[in-house]
């Protein structure tokens, strides 16, 4: 088989659509894929012009990108540190083009399908590896169990975040699938290892597809709507006993979240792993630079907008970034940035309601129920114009973009 016969294979494209997801786990290896859509995007672009970027769901796709591109490119102008801010614009069209190549790919139904179960069958081995290190101390790769379970990921907080953002493709496709039963099981063995994941802010996410899934199910039918509710808190509850009771490092997150209910600032901030701080230095920030201090800009001015005997400078460690999408999106890119962001969402909400009744399910469903955990305000979150995290964002979006029905 040669190149040209290698490249035309449905098989060959749907596992380039699907390598992002096959190689987060190891760091920076998934954007090899990354790069091969690039520069496969940009051959396409030359030869097809105006279409390849402006044509079917290419066009919502590309008007979302630039409400995030263009208020990041005039936050340059104010940009605390140029050089890492600038490094990070210059990255960001490698998203675009590869989220491009996704859409032009996924428009072959046998692509489609293909990717979408490639997907949902790398999220269940995501969960099985991740309950097997759980269980007996090492995954199917070799790795042991650190401070939470971290499944086939180099690094330990990515497992907990990513899971419950993907996790609606593995149910989604268990739903369509396979049968009742082992859908029971999915999900069951799914919120165990989101649990074991011990990122607090995964476990909102995970709540949010669910509930976003519970709403679902409301619009057709109350009766089904309540025993769905009825099975996820069963589940959700025994899971989370059995995580309490003989995993104890999932019993040390659990624990450090108790101080929450307090309801006064130590306990919140206690709770919120001394949060507090960084948001009050974010909103300092906000208000003495409304056009944005530049993308990843925020640890860099931190100490001269926190507040005296701040917590974290007296510790000598600057925050990354604002730990909060929308503190974060403000912070670096500006008033405008906030603006574009959910000018962005507003579309990407609007264009996924206007779409038939037959195509809001599969690869839709689970890929907008992915973005709405990705971008619920109420929770704190990973870096937005990180490499990783931008990556499994842009990702996230350009596939919920490829399984629209497209304009007519």
């Amino acid at each position: 088989m040669n190149f040209r016969s290698l490249a035309a294979s449905p098989v060959f494209r749907a596992w380039l659509v699907a390598g992002p997801l096959l190689l987060m786990p190891i760091g920076r290896m998934s954007e090899l894929p990354m790069g091969i859509m690039t520069l496969w995007a940009a051959g396409l672009w030359m030869r097809q012009g105006k279409a390849f970027v402006w044509g079917g769901n290419a066009r919502l796709f590309s008007i979302v990108f630039l409400l995030f591109i263009v208020p990041m490119t005039l936050a340059l102008l104010h940009a605390v540190e140029l050089p890492r801010a600038l490094n990070t614009v210059l990255t960001y069209p490698r998203l675009y083009l590869a989220g491009l190549f996704i859409i032009y790919a996924l428009q072959d139904e046998q692509v489609r399908k293909l990717a979408f179960r490639i997907c949902a069958y790398l999220v269940a081995f995501w969960v099985v590896d991740g309950l097997i290190q759980a269980t007996f101390g090492r995954d199917l790769l070799g790795h042991a169990y650190p401070s939470r379970v971290t499944g086939p990921f180099l690094k330990g907080l990515a497992y907990g975040v990513f899971l419950p953002v993907l996790a609606p493709i593995l149910l989604e496709y268990a739903r369509l699938h396979w049968p009742r039963w082992l859908l029971g099981v999915s999900f069951v063995l799914l919120t165990g290892a989101v649990l074991l994941g011990g990122s607090r802010a995964g476990w909102i996410m995970y709540g949010i597809v669910l509930a976003a899934y519970w709403f679902m199910y409301l619009r057709h039918s109350r009766a089904r709507a309540l025993a769905l509710a009825a099975a996820m808190i069963a589940s959700a509850a025994l899971s989370g006993v059995v995580a309490y009771h003989y995993a104890p490092k999932f019993a040390e997150r659990v624990n450090a979240t108790l101080p929450l209910f307090q309801l006064d600032y130590r306990g919140i901030d206690e709770a919120s792993a001394e949060r507090l701080p960084i948001w009050r230095t974010a909103i300092n920030m906000i208000e003495a630079n409304p056009m944005g201090v530049g993308p990843r800009g925020f640890r860099f001015a931190y100490d001269r907008y926190a507040a005296p005997g701040d917590f974290w400078v007296a510790r000598g460690q600057d925050p990354t970034h604002p730990h909060q999408l929308y503190l974060e999106v403000t912070v670096e890119s500006g008033f405008l940035g906030l603006a574009g962001l959910v000018a962005a969402l507003a579309l990407l909400w609007r264009a996924g309601r206007q779409q038939p009744g037959n195509a809001r399910r599969g690869g839709l469903i689970a890929f907008g129920f992915g973005l709405l955990a990705l971008y619920f305000p109420i929770n704190t979150t990973m870096a937005i114009y990180s490499a990783g995290y931008s990556l499994l964002i842009w990702w996230v979006t350009a596939m919920y973009c490829a399984y629209m029905s497209g304009p007519d």
